[in-house]
Order: structure tokens, then C-alpha cells, then sequence
């Protein structure tokens, strides 16, 4: 009988990379909302779960609806460096989404 032999998706990853199958595709590790179970993303898979879990969402612009939710989102996930956010999300390059959501690239 053959045993069956599980490869993470990391480890095939870094496979088929070092046996020059895959040369140039960054992989992003992120882990937050919205974010396959492995937490490892092709930047495209990143991207679309960015535009869709951030850029896409419905931000309150009001305090009157629900308070502690305003405040939450204008204090705290609306604050990063020196952008208007959520207009501004759709001016984003790779790097802004990687910074704004913790991730991390993998090399």
C-alpha cells in the first residue's frame, strides 16, 4: 500500500520554486479578515480580498447610527499615515495594503 504524502501549501510552494517552476510570484502572508484559511496569498488573491473586506465595505459616516462602531472606524481603522480614508483606498499600491493590513510578504 502507498502512503499518501501532504504537502502544505508553503512547502509545494517553496518546491516548485526552488526547482525553478515558479520564479517571480510573491506570496503574502495575512491572516485577517477575509483571509484564506492558510493565510498564504498570491498578491492578486491579496488584493481582491482587500478591495473587497476594505475598500468595498460600507463605512458608517454617521455617530448617530451606531456609536461605538463610528468611533471604532473613524478612530481606528480609518487612521493610517497621512491618507483620507476610506476615499483614498482606491489610490492603494501593494505596499499600502500590505502596510495598512499587517501582512507580511514571503520571499
Amino acid at each position: 500500500m502507498h502512503e499518501t504524502l501532504e504537502i502544505s501549501q508553503m512547502g509545494l510552494f517553496k518546491l516548485l520554486k526552488k526547482k525553478k517552476y515558479i520564479k517571480s510570484i510573491m506570496m503574502i502572508l495575512y491572516d485577517g479578515v477575509g483571509a484564506d484559511a492558510s493565510g498564504i496569498h498570491t498578491e492578486e488573491r491579496f488584493l481582491k480580498i482587500m478591495r473587497r473586506e476594505v475598500e468595498n465595505k460600507k463605512w458608517q459616516r454617521r455617530p448617530e447610527t451606531n456609536p461605538v462602531n463610528w468611533l471604532y472606524e473613524n478612530e481606528i481603522q480609518l487612521k493610517f499615515k497621512d491618507w483620507v480614508l476610506p476615499d483614498d483606498f482606491c489610490f492603494f499600491t501593494l505596499d499600502d495594503w500590505i502596510d495598512y493590513a499587517g501582512a507580511v510578504r514571503i520571499p
